[in-house]
C-alpha cells in the first residue's frame, strides 16, 4: 500500500502537468494580433491608382517614391505617438509630476506633429506638382473602404 505522501506527490505531478499543459494549449492558440502598418491600405489603393492612372513611367516612378516618403512619415507619426503616449501615462503615473512636466510631453509632442504634418503637406503638394488636373483627380481620391484616417487612429491606439 502506497503512503499518503507517495499519493499526495502524484497527485501534484498530475495537477501541475494539467495546468501546463493547459497553460501551452491556450498560449499557442491565440491569434496572433495583426500588426498595422500606418497608412497601408491607402498606399495600397494609391499605388494602384497611379499604376493605373499615369503612363508616364519617369512621373510614375517619381510618384511612387513620393507615396514612399509619405508612408515613412506615417510610420514616424505612429511611433512618435506611441513614445508619447508612454511619456504621459509615465508622468501621470508620478506623483510627483508638475504641471511642466505634463506641458513639456504636450508641447514636444505638438511640435513633432506639426512637423510631421508638414512634411506630409509637402509631399502632397509635390504630388500634385507633377500631375495633370486630370491625373490629379483621379489618383487623389484616397478614400477606401478603411480610409487612411482610420488605420491611422487604430495605429496609434494604446494597447
Amino acid at each position: 500500500m502506497k503512503s499518503i505522501d507517495e499519493r499526495g506527490q502524484r497527485l501534484a505531478l498530475v495537477v501541475i502537468l494539467l495546468i501546463c499543459s493547459l497553460v501551452l494549449v491556450t498560449g499557442c492558440t491565440r491569434k496572433a494580433k495583426k500588426t498595422i502598418v500606418p497608412g497601408e491600405e491607402w498606399a495600397d489603393d494609391l499605388r494602384s491608382r497611379i499604376a493605373k492612372h499615369i503612363d508616364d513611367p519617369e512621373k510614375k516612378g517619381q510618384l511612387l517614391n513620393l507615396v514612399d516618403q509619405d508612408i515613412g512619415i506615417f510610420k514616424n507619426l505612429a511611433q512618435e505617438t506611441a513614445t508619447y503616449n508612454k511619456k504621459i501615462i509615465d508622468v501621470d503615473r508620478n506623483y510627483h509630476s508638475t504641471p511642466d512636466d505634463f506641458r513639456t510631453v504636450f508641447s514636444d509632442y505638438n511640435q513633432t506633429r506639426y512637423r510631421l504634418r508638414a512634411q506630409s503637406m509637402e509631399v502632397r503638394f509635390k504630388m500634385q506638382a507633377l500631375c495633370k488636373p486630370e491625373e490629379w483627380k483621379e489618383i487623389s481620391h484616397f478614400r477606401t473602404k478603411k480610409g487612411l484616417f482610420k488605420q491611422l487612429t487604430q495605429s496609434f491606439s494604446i494597447n
